[in-house]
């Protein structure tokens, strides 16, 4: 029996057809299709069938999948027992995290971790929100660490391993700069910068605004942007006012690069979670790195301290 087969079925069927399992096994399309007709030769069953709705399991695939998945993940187990047995936590960790615990949270988790586990390799991929969600449930990376949690997929677990405040900020001489809290309504008449569609911190502050009786659609947005930095950066040359995470904008407040305010209203506050895949989760290496991570979990520091910025003048 050849694990690549198996691995090649769990993968077409999780990450929903050949050129997705191709991505996620970082193999090329036809290399997929030949390891599944190698599976089926051997096992004298056809497991998939193609159509013009997608590709599904068969009855006896489904049998197979279901096999596979536990075979997989035995023999996974058993290479974790022998590198415990032989001193110590060993293998490779691929994490997935979006732009504020892929910067300012898991440096310092990986880092004592490394300590703990120097037999460990650990491999961090970076993309929205969203994104590093599917890339757990599609096997891609091991672990998660998101801005927002997707309770309805069935497949994975979120757990909140940190917290989060979100601040409106401005260019120091904004007429907003010399507020310390501004009505959500302020922000409809001011050119406004976004994080792009898919980011935790833009569900987050769209969910606040629609508790403060305005929507997203309704400010003037002239740019949405793909990272935190390029936001930040964006508001100190000016182009205009953003909601940023408070654990992103310290450096800038510090260096009075961009000035910080709050929403009148209850504070913008959200979780960063773990996301790991349910049949996953008791895995030793995935454990013990989300035990670790978990153990800070609780209340978030204090944000800076909120003060009026440079006199208003013209922006």
């Amino acid at each position: 029996m050849n694990l690549n087969r198996l691995r090649a079925l769990i993968a077409v069927v999780e990450a929903g057809g050949f050129s997705s399992a191709a991505r996620v096994l970082g193999m090329s399309q036809p290399g997929v299709s030949q390891q599944i007709k190698a599976l089926e030769q051997e096992l004298n069953a056809q497991l998939l069938e193609r159509g013009g709705d997608g590709t599904r399991l068969t009855r006896s695939g489904a049998l197979v999948y279901e096999r596979a998945k536990r075979i997989v993940g035995e023999w996974r187990q058993l290479q974790e027992a022998l590198s415990t047995a032989e001193g110590g936590l060993g293998g490779r960790l691929t994490l997935g995290a979006s732009t504020i615990p892929s910067t300012y949270l898991l440096p310092e988790i990986i880092c004592r971790f490394r300590k703990a586990h120097p037999g460990v390799e650990i491999r961090m991929e970076v993309g929205s929100s969203e994104a590093v969600a599917s890339w757990v449930a599609q096997r891609q990376v091991d672990a998660g660490f998101t801005g927002m949690a997707r309770p309805g997929d069935a497949h994975l677990q979120f757990q909140p391993f940190s917290a989060d405040r979100l601040l409106v900020i401005a260019p120091c001489g904004h007429p907003l700069a010399s507020k310390r809290r501004i009505q959500a309504e302020e922000l409809r008449g001011v050119p406004f910068v976004s994080r792009r569609a898919g980011s935790g911190t833009r569900a987050a502050f769209e969910k606040a605004l629609a508790n403060l009786n305005v929507r997203y659609d309704e400010l003037q947005v002239v740019a949405e942007l793909g990272s935190t930095e390029a936001v930040i950066g964006a508001v100190e040359a000016g182009l205009g006012v953003a909601v940023v995470s408070s654990w992103a904008v310290r450096p800038a407040l510090a260096l009075r690069r961009v000035c910080a305010c709050e929403l009148a209203g209850p504070p913008i506050q959200r979780n960063l979670w773990l996301c790991v895949r349910k049949d996953r989760a008791e895995e030793r290496l995935i454990a013990a790195f989300a035990s670790l991570a978990l153990e800070g979990s609780g209340p978030q520091p204090s944000p800076p301290d909120v003060q009026a910025g440079a006199p208003a003048g013209r922006w």
